[in-house]
């Protein structure tokens, strides 16, 4: 199983909120990003994170959705192995879904992800 989400790093994220960090998606690729903006992109990735697990307690229909965007924020946040688990859970929920359109999404998401594990 996925771990959960520390309390520490979200508090770490409502510090970076309220020091007036500007937010994830301002339009920069990743490079150049100040060490101020960085912080704050990280803050959001976790705090996506934390709500990504929380949506797999949710309605079984919409879990194999929580996982695959679940691999991908794992993924930015530089932790492969746990996004090619979660996309691996992903896409057998897709395949057994037989939606061969989210089951491509998930393949290819898989495949960028293993490539990037250590």
């Amino acid at each position: 199983m996925l771990p959960a989400c520390s309390a520490e790093r979200t508090r770490r994220c409502a510090s970076s909120a309220t020091a007036g960090r500007s937010p994830i998606g301002s339009g920069t690729s990743g490079r150049g990003r100040s060490p101020r903006s960085e912080s704050a992109r990280r803050c959001r990735l976790d705090e996506a994170e934390a709500h990504l697990r929380g949506a797999l307690e949710g309605p079984a229909d919409l879990r194999h959705f929580a996982l695959q965007h679940l691999g991908k924020t794992l993924l930015d946040l530089g932790r492969a192995g746990e996004a090619v688990e979660a996309l691996e859970s992903a896409l057998g929920l897709r395949l057994a879904a037989g939606d061969e359109s989210l089951v491509a999404s998930t393949q290819l998401a898989l495949e960028h992800a293993r490539g990037r594990v250590d």
